[in-house]
């Protein structure tokens, strides 16, 4: 990841910029490796060559990923990939060092995790796995300062982790990635294109992380963050960067690779394509890729950057086309190994948190406080931006799904939960309408141009009424066995229903709220038919009890939702 800099003095030298561009620039200069720490990288890696070298004359030791993609920050990894050129077949064992205590020093049982993952042919597996354990013990022996070795044979691409105590830097070192290399090197190609890109990626790398958007486990890795970022800039009008088809077909006599089987050709060297014609300034730049991101269709759609833009998926045409590309909430296709999706781990809770922390930030780049330089000592141009998030703001860009209806019944069931069941006060309704250029949207041809972009109510509430629910639930029960016990399938049963057990918490916390008085706690509730996703975000917290409240709404909402539908149903047959 790289750590998050040091914030007091990143914030200050920001706030001393002259504007935006400048801060996005000066960003780039306070993450990125010194000119002492390329080299210490460098004198590590010509450590790894003399020693590997030994045991596989004629390998090559690649390092790629951040160190040589040119989005590195201070503390990165050192990925390397060992190319033992075309030993395909059996190799003799390379001699060991004489009578090393090697393979006693097992750390963490390796050997045992490796013979429990064989899945494809027995065999490849296994002889993969012993070679990624003879470069574990290679490590683990021959080369001077390395320590706590790891081989992790079930990764995506295996590797062995390592450490290196003298420099401090942590590392990987894979046998099968040739394509990593070349992924690498079209990034880096990227940044010679244009410059706009590194100062980009770099402020959205430390925008996404203070976010929590990205990482790993379910969220954005730094590299899908990054092709995000390229794929937005080949969509530009002009393009800022070319397709990636555009580049191999300008790929020149000794440029044409094949990796894997997949088409890895470009040109090596930028100063032969012709730059962009696109001259807009980094802080617009910036603020487009916010307002893009929240309004494209990503569960629907491939972002393609060999192609430079969105495949439609319905009906599943990209997986017939390459075989094994997991789709979902999130499809950005990689640019050479065209059946990855290199976003397949993100899950929609994430996909929507993106979209919605790329609304609020494309609403913050519209003020003011954004575009001026702040002569006061205000945060101003990225400070805001790069600030991390509040709890609790994370939680209101985690969207909440809904169950699918026709999108004016979901506006209307939605009022009457809250309005009703919950019995909040709500202050006032708005209705976005997609058309932009101030258009009332009537009369307009074209898809969804009268349906609004978004429905939003301003909710207050005075009690508590997300606590104690099934306790109320049960007792008002208990009372109505003896009378007329049929209503609660219905829509009306079971609407009256959760608004009686509303009367009850109220009753129990002091009787009726006074609307003179400050509420206990107010929100937004709003509701897009893009997604049919459900966004609450907090106005008035006093007494912070916002994230129980969202957590007690995703599982309610839905399930009210269902309710109301289900009764609907009933009517009609």
């Amino acid at each position: 990841m790289g750590a998050a800099p040091d914030s007091h003095q990143l914030a200050k030298a920001l706030a001393e910029a002259a504007d935006v561009g400048a801060q996005m620039i000066k960003l780039v200069g306070l993450r990125e490796l010194s000119e002492a720490e390329r080299q210490l990288r460098s004198l590590v890696v010509a450590l790894m060559q003399e020693v590997f070298t030994e045991f596989f004359p004629g390998c090559v030791v690649h390092p790629f990923g951040s160190s040589i993609n040119s989005f590195d920050v201070h503390g990165c990894d050192l990925d390397l990939f060992l190319d033992l050129g075309d030993l395909e077949e059996p190799q003799p064992v390379p001699k060991l060092p004489p009578a090393s205590p090697l393979l006693e020093d097992r750390e963490e049982g390796d050997l045992g995790k490796a013979s429990e993952l064989a899945e494809t042919p027995k065999e490849e597996k296994a002889e993969g796995a012993a070679m990624l354990e003879l470069v574990g013990s290679i490590l683990r022996g021959c080369v001077p300062g390395v320590y706590r070795v790891q081989t992790v044979p079930s990764a995506r691409r295996p590797v062995v982790k390592f450490c290196h105590r003298p420099s401090g830097l942590h590392g990987d070192v894979s046998l099968s990635n040739r394509l990593a290399l070349h992924n690498s090197r079209f990034l880096s190609l990227c940044s010679e294109l244009d410059g706009r890109v590194r100062p980009l990626v770099y402020t959205l790398r430390c925008w996404a992380q203070g976010r929590g958007l990205s990482g790993s486990g379910p969220l954005l890795s730094n590299y899908a963050l990054t092709l995000l970022v390229i794929y937005f800039l080949q969509t530009r009008d002009p393009p800022v960067l070319p397709t990636v088809s555009q580049l191999t077909q300008k790929a020149g006599e000794g440029e044409q690779v094949e990796v894997d089987g997949w088409d890895c050709s470009f040109p090596r060297d930028a100063s032969r394509l012709e730059p962009s014609i696109n001259v807009e300034p980094l802080s617009s730049l910036l603020a487009q890729f916010f307002s893009a991101v929240s309004s494209w269709d990503l569960r629907g759609s491939l972002l393609s950057l060999r192609e430079g833009q969105a495949l439609p998926v319905a009906g599943g045409l990209p997986s017939n086309l390459w075989e094994g590309l997991r789709l979902g909430p999130l499809n950005l296709q990689d640019p050479f190994d065209l059946s990855h999706n290199v976003a397949a781990n993100v899950t929609s809770r994430v996909a929507g948190r993106l979209q919605n922390c790329c609304r609020a930030a494309a609403n913050y780049c519209r003020s003011l406080q954004y575009q001026r330089r702040s002569s006061r000592g205000r945060d101003w141009g990225l400070l805001p931006l790069l600030q991390p998030s509040s709890p609790s703001s994370l939680l209101s860009a985690t969207p909440i799904p809904l169950p699918l209806a026709p999108f004016t019944q979901l506006t209307a069931a939605l009022v009457q939960v809250f309005r009703e069941a919950l019995g909040c006060h709500i202050e006032q309704a708005t209705k976005r309408t997609r058309s932009e250029g101030g258009g009332t949207g009537q009369g307009e041809a074209g898809k969804g141009a009268s349906l609004p972009s978004s429905a939003s109510w301003r909710c207050a509430l005075w009690h508590r009424v997300w606590q104690g629910r099934r306790r109320a639930r049960r007792r008002l029960q208990q009372q109505t066995k003896e009378g007329a016990g049929g209503g609660a399938g219905t829509r009306a049963g079971w609407l009256a229903t959760e608004a009686q057990v509303t009367q009850e918490l109220k009753g129990l916390s002091g009787g009726e709220e006074r609307p003179e008085t400050e509420p206990l706690l107010s929100f937004v509730a709003s509701v897009s038919p893009a997604d049919r996703m459900l966004t609450v975000t907090p106005l008035q917290d006093p007494q912070g009890l916002f994230p129980d409240l969202h957590h007690f709404l995703q599982v309610f909402l839905p399930q009210a939702i269902r309710h109301l539908k289900l009764e609907h149903h009933h009517h009609h047959h």
